[in-house]
């Protein structure tokens, strides 16, 4: 009768053994993956913040091109009208010096 419970627990060991095992590789899985999962999500933070980033500088760059452009154009144009060289009395389009005489 000893050896037939010893027999019938050492089997019933084994197996509750056997499932342990198995409850261990189930939470090493899942485990596993939660890892993976916050670390995906976290590279997609990464890009989508540097794409952002890239997009605002590319629209930085095209205003400060126009702005710059039109300063260009502004300082062409106030050159044209005021006389254009500069100098006091001659060069430019103005009959008058500086002092407001012919």
């Amino acid at each position: 009768m000893q050896q037939f419970l010893q027999n019938a627990l050492g089997i019933k060991g084994a197996g509750l053994q056997g499932e342990q095992n198995l409850y261990n590789v189930g939470y090493g899985a899942s485990n596993e993956l939660g890892s993976s999962l916050g670390t995906n999500l976290g590279n997609e933070g990464q890009l989508a913040f540097q794409g952002q980033r890239e997009q605002n500088k590319r629209k930085d760059d095209l205003r400060s091109a126009i702005f710059s452009g039109l300063g260009s154009l502004a300082g062409s144009a106030f050159n044209l009208f005021s006389g254009g060289s500069g100098s006091k009395n001659g060069g430019g389009n103005s009959d008058l010096d500086y002092s407001g005489n012919f």
